[in-house]
């Protein structure tokens, strides 16, 4: 039966320019916020054992402008003034909202980095990276090809794995990448050429 299936916890999530609602994942009685979220089980203890990322950029006009249009309902007044983050607003644009552990770290062009902890959530202001207007409708909404969001990418992948990383680094810079397969009874280490090794 599937019910009788343990649930095995996700390592970390990491929202790029997240197109969903910023309440997402709101516990409830946090402030204005009445209902819980549509994900809220999310940050539960156990779901997600790492760093929980979202990115966010005033450029993204997807969000910042066409999703709000789409959420909010058609008799809502659109000229009263919100102040942020507004009712109806983009993770993409505000981040995670509502959440009692949620940090706030602004992102820099160039090499920065990035110490995250298991369990946390982080807020990621991109508007200096995420900001070059790919078209006329969305901005900056697909400016996602850069290698600062990479990094923390993989820092969030690498949190608690930092054994890893030494292993990894050394193969690039040899010129010979290598990719670790988990076996059941020991690790296989492939090259470009070879097959690896069976037991």
């Amino acid at each position: 039966m599937l019910s009788a299936i343990p649930e095995r916890p996700v390592h970390s999530l990491y929202l790029g320019q997240g197109a969903l609602s910023h309440r997402s994942y709101v516990e409830i009685g946090r402030g204005l916020h009445e209902l819980e979220g549509r994900f809220h089980r999310i940050v539960r203890p156990n779901k997600v054992t790492g760093p929980i990322l979202t990115t966010r950029s005033q450029h993204d006009k997807a969000l910042s402008y066409w999703y709000v249009i789409a959420t909010r309902p058609e008799r809502e007044d659109f000229s009263i003034i919100e102040l942020p983050p507004p009712r109806y607003g983009a993770v993409g644009v505000y981040g995670l909202q509502g959440l009692r552990k949620a940090k706030d770290i602004s992102m820099i062009p160039g090499n920065q980095k990035y110490e995250f902890m298991p369990g946390e959530i982080y807020n990621l202001d991109a508007s200096e990276i995420v900001c070059n207007n790919v078209d006329f409708w969305s901005a900056a909404h697909s400016d996602i090809l850069h290698k600062e969001l990479a990094e923390v990418f993989w820092a969030a992948v690498m949190t608690g794995r930092k054994e890893f990383i030494g292993t990894v680094a050394g193969s690039v810079r040899q010129g010979e990448p290598k990719t670790a397969v988990r076996s059941s009874s020991s690790d296989v280490t492939k090259g470009p050429t070879d097959k690896g090794s069976r037991d």
